[in-house]
C-alpha cells in the first residue's frame, strides 16, 4: 500500500493561489466522520495517480487512515488537476 503525506490546511485559503505554487487542494470526508481540507503536492499526486494502487495509507499530523481517492478534478483544456477527493475506507487512528 502506497504512503500519502498530506498537508491539513484551511477550507478558506487562496486555492488559485495554492496551485500556482504546485499545490493541489483536496478533501477527505466519509460516514461517520467529519470531513477536512488537505492539500497535496502537484508532483506527488501525478506520481500516485499513475502508479496501479487504489487504496493508500494517508497521513496528516492529526489523522491516519486508508483512503482512496474517488475523484480527480482536471481543467478541461489542460488537463491539469484541480482538486481531488479522498474517502475513507477503515480509520487506523
Amino acid at each position: 500500500m502506497d504512503k500519502l503525506t498530506l498537508n491539513e490546511r484551511n477550507p478558506k485559503d487562496n486555492k488559485r493561489r495554492m496551485r500556482m505554487n504546485g499545490i493541489i487542494p483536496g478533501i477527505i470526508f466519509g460516514k461517520k466522520m467529519e470531513s477536512f481540507a488537505v492539500s497535496i503536492d502537484r508532483a506527488q499526486l501525478n506520481k500516485v495517480l499513475n502508479q496501479s494502487g487504489e487504496l493508500y495509507e494517508i497521513k496528516t499530523p492529526s489523522h491516519s487512515l486508508q483512503a482512496k481517492i474517488d475523484e480527480v478534478q482536471r481543467e478541461p483544456v489542460s488537463g491539469q488537476i484541480l482538486h481531488f477527493w479522498d474517502i475513507p475506507q477503515l480509520l487506523v487512528l
